[in-house]
């Protein structure tokens, strides 16, 4: 188990994979640029095998060498294998990879991954405190992107889906806390962070034209929904488009009091 506090701390010290948006090694913070794959193929049963831990060799050959007979693709998964070894020596990561009982299984050591800092501190959540609020606004900054976004892998759909679902609910929950504590120019931050990375989802959109009606940016409001509706091409859901009405009919008065004054 990664604790909030050790999992921030392995972001800035020591050697971390980053796999959000795009796969990275790094070392005290600094991008090791000198990673060489010899092969796409290489590369992704890198990521493969970092996500799941382990992996029969039929269950890799078959993702990755379909096309071949059971002799060829066994040799191209032992000189794949041999490839990644070779390449995590020369930079220094201790990460190996055993052959038992016709599986593979990697073992980290000294070595974090943020996959699995994100997971086993959302795993351990229980709420937000003063104390602890801004180690968590330290984690999410390093969600950058989807999981492995840049990567063309079929088999990390599943794996994307349940970290952006965590993603954005643990903004929605800093952002709840933020406005608790009248903190709406932060909530707006979080808020317009998620709009960035996942500009579709409608519900966000909400969040935002609720954020800037707080503080009285009603022109804001309205471009926010404006927005949307270009976006979709249509109205958004009924939840929304009647939160809009309702905050229309509210605010068309007083804005036109403003405007006349």
């Amino acid at each position: 188990m990664i604790d909030l506090y050790t999992g921030v701390k392995k972001f800035q010290e020591g050697k971390i994979i980053r796999t959000f948006k795009t796969l990275q090694f790094m070392e005290d913070g600094n991008v090791i640029k000198d990673v060489n794959w010899r092969t796409i193929k290489a590369k992704e049963l890198f990521c493969y095998l970092l996500q799941h831990k382990s992996a029969s060799k039929e269950e890799l050959t078959s993702m990755l060498w379909p096309e071949y007979d059971e002799a060829k693709a066994m040799q191209n998964l032992y000189t794949t294998i041999y490839q990644i070894k070779s390449m995590l020596k020369s930079i220094d990561f201790d990460i190996d990879i055993t052959n038992t009982v016709g599986r593979y299984e990697m073992i980290l050591r000294d070595v974090s991954v943020d996959l699995h800092i994100f997971e086993s501190v959302f795993d351990n959540f229980e709420s937000l405190t003063e104390e602890n609020y801004r180690y968590y606004d330290k984690l999410m900054k390093y969600y950058t992107g989807d999981y492995l976004k840049e990567e063309n892998f079929s088999w990390k759909a599943n794996k994307s889906e349940q970290l952006k679902i965590l993603y954005i609910t643990m903004i929605n929950t800093m952002i709840e806390h933020l406005k608790a504590e009248h903190n709406y120019f932060d909530a707006l931050l979080l808020a317009l962070t998620i709009q960035k990375h996942y500009p579709t989802f409608q519900n966000n959109y909400l969040v935002l034209m609720q954020l800037y009606d707080a503080i009285g940016e009603h022109d804001n409001v309205r471009m926010q929904y404006t927005n949307l509706t270009e976006l979709l091409g249509r109205k958004p859901n009924n939840y929304i488009t009647k939160w809009y009405g309702n905050w229309t009919t509210k605010h068309s008065d007083t804005d036109d009091l403003a405007l006349s004054n």
